[in-house]
């Protein structure tokens, strides 16, 4: 009713069949999974008299997939949303300074999370697979772990190919990011066209990085980020020159095969090895898979 004030511990923790709350304006606190594992829970808002969003307060809600948190409220819990696999995009009001550690663990579906504020990020908050991250308050040295960073990386490529106004910081630092990064971020790149769309603007792209990408892109069916990358080559390139490329490409892949002998980028693929003292190679591990080994010479 609209009296209530407090929702306390596991009040409703466990019924499963719960499909709908409306939680009045004049709650502030709502406590220690006080919604957790009520799978038929579809959707809530959390009014902005709450200071903070208890522990766990809606963990292994599976079937929530929208969760609306109002301006006011200040900290989200450990682990409150954990579990949530129906989840697939979060807005993080500015007056949030606090989210607790593994607040979105396994949520397996999320793709995208909006912070309007700078909030203290706790360990493993986010999940790091397949996410995007829109922070345009943060610099990539305000994100701890790789994982965060290539998900804000991605986020301000939606805001980039978007054609959104963006902070000149924050579109200065992503783009020293993604040029710092590129070799990591490629295979990301080719996966998230946004960013492979900000990397060829950007003239991040070497030439001689072409061929491999388009290869990379072709044996895993990537047609939009070909076709991409197709129509960047043959504007970058002059007539003749992607023809020596491909024609250098092919005599060092047959005088490979023929002699043994490896570039710098194959070597690295099939060998673990090390130089020693006297200038040498010494060969330390085989990383490839062919039964019949050539050393290089």
């Amino acid at each position: 009713s609209e009296n209530v004030t407090s929702i306390g511990k596991w009040a409703f923790s466990g019924c499963k069949s719960l499909a709908n709350v409306t939680i009045p304006a004049r709650v502030t606190n709502i406590d220690w999974c006080a919604f957790a594992c009520c799978a038929g829970l579809t959707q809530v808002t959390i009014p902005e008299r709450v200071t903070k969003i208890g522990n766990r307060v809606f963990s292994r809600c599976t079937g929530l997939t929208q969760i609306t948190i109002s301006e006011g409220i200040a900290e989200i819990g450990r682990r409150t949303f954990e579990g949530c696999t129906g989840l697939t995009q979060v807005t993080i009001p500015e007056s949030v300074t606090n989210i607790g550690d593994s607040a979105f663990e396994g949520c397996t579906a999320l793709r995208e999370i909006i912070l309007l504020g700078k909030p203290e990020i706790g360990k493993e908050a986010f999940p790091d697979s397949e996410l995007t991250i829109v922070a345009e308050q943060f610099l990539m040295s305000d994100f701890s772990i790789p994982a965060y960073k290539q998900a804000a990386a991605k986020g301000f490529a939606l805001r980039y190919t978007a054609g959104a106004e963006l902070p000149e910081e924050y579109r200065a630092d992503c783009l020293k990011y993604i040029k710092s990064q590129k070799k990591k971020l490629y295979p990301i790149a080719l996966e998230f066209t946004p960013l492979l769309h900000v990397m060829l603007v950007e003239k991040m792209v070497p030439k001689g990085s072409f061929m491999e990408l388009m290869d990379q892109a072709s044996a895993h069916g990537n047609a939009e980020a070909f076709a991409m990358l197709l129509d960047y080559q043959n504007k970058q390139f002059e007539q003749g020159e992607l023809k020596k490329l491909v024609e250098r490409k092919m005599q060092q892949e047959m005088e490979s095969l023929i002699t043994g002998v490896l570039t710098a980028t194959e070597a690295k693929k099939e060998w673990k090895y090390e130089k020693n003292l006297k200038g040498g190679i010494c060969l330390l591990d085989y990383k490839g898979s062919e039964t019949d080994v050539v050393v290089p010479t």
